[in-house]
Parts: C-alpha cells; sequence; structure tokens
C-alpha cells in the first residue's frame, strides 16, 4: 500500500511541475502584416536589452514598406523615401527625360526600384550625399524595372536589376 501512495504522490507532483512549466510558457504574439507608420515594434540595440524601452515604426527601421505610384511628365523628378522601397511609373506615353534620387540614409541591404509601364529614353539615376552609384541605368524600356540594392559598408548602391 505504501508503494501506491508514494507512486501517487510522485505522478501529483509531476503533474504540478509540468503544469507549473505549462504555466510559464509565453506565448509570442503572431503578427500577419505590420502597418509601416502607425504600428510599433521594441528595438533592442545590440541585442541587449535595457530599462529604458525604444519602439519605432518599420518604416523608420527600414524601407522595405511603400511604394509610390506616379503619373509622371517629361522632366519629372523623383526621390526615394525612408519607406519606400518601390516607385512605379505609369505616364501616357513615352518620357524623354526622368530623374530619381534613392534614399538618403537606407539601412544595409535596402532595395530601392523603378518600374515604368513606358519607355523612358533619357533616365538620370543619383545616388544621395555621401553615397555613390554602380552601373547606373541611362535608359527604360516600357514594362520596365530597374533596382539598386544598397551597401552600408561601402556606402554604394549596386545595379541589382
Amino acid at each position: 500500500m505504501n508503494k501506491r501512495i508514494a507512486a501517487f504522490i510522485a505522478a501529483f507532483a509531476a503533474l504540478l511541475v509540468a503544469g507549473y512549466v505549462v504555466a510559464q510558457t509565453i506565448v509570442v504574439p503572431q503578427v500577419p502584416t505590420l502597418n509601416p507608420n502607425n504600428d510599433v515594434v521594441q528595438v533592442i540595440p545590440n541585442g541587449a536589452p535595457a530599462a529604458n524601452e525604444v519602439y519605432a515604426t518599420p518604416a523608420l527601421l527600414t524601407n522595405v514598406y511603400g511604394y509610390n505610384k506616379s503619373v509622371p511628365l517629361t522632366g519629372a523628378t523623383f526621390t526615394f523615401a525612408k519607406n519606400v522601397t518601390y516607385a512605379s511609373i505609369n505616364p501616357a506615353g513615352t518620357i524623354a527625360a526622368y530623374t530619381i534620387t534613392l534614399a538618403a540614409n537606407p539601412s544595409d541591404g535596402a532595395r530601392n526600384c523603378l518600374f515604368s509601364t513606358q519607355v523612358v529614353t533619357s533616365l538620370t539615376v543619383n545616388a544621395n550625399t555621401g553615397q555613390t552609384i554602380n552601373s547606373a541605368a541611362t535608359a527604360m524600356t516600357a514594362n520596365g524595372t530597374v533596382c539598386y540594392l544598397f551597401s552600408a559598408s561601402t556606402a554604394a548602391w549596386d545595379r541589382s536589376q
């Protein structure tokens, strides 16, 4: 009889411990999408949590979110903002001249892409202050895309498409 009581007490204790462990499990919330300008995420600098919590919008952390769509005329210019990755232009016809300037303070690995539904005869691609650009496109075909990838170590935009 003592063996049964001892086994029961051991099983009960194991269940209590298991219940305590399960109760301590933290459920991480799953967020299907983030609004780049309204939602905030916690930033843990250098992976070391501190007493003062820091939060930022996704748009401030990277330019992965956002796009710009426009119907430009010949001679128009466009500068990528921090939160813009894609610029899509849909002009009425061929554009003789168009100028883009890539993002001013991009994160390492940021992309800036331009898509045009029409031919751009003369395309000027500028890097921002303190940056360089490699293999700048000079024209675009209809339904063409040109993309640049930023490398923080060299402060250079490299053509990636």
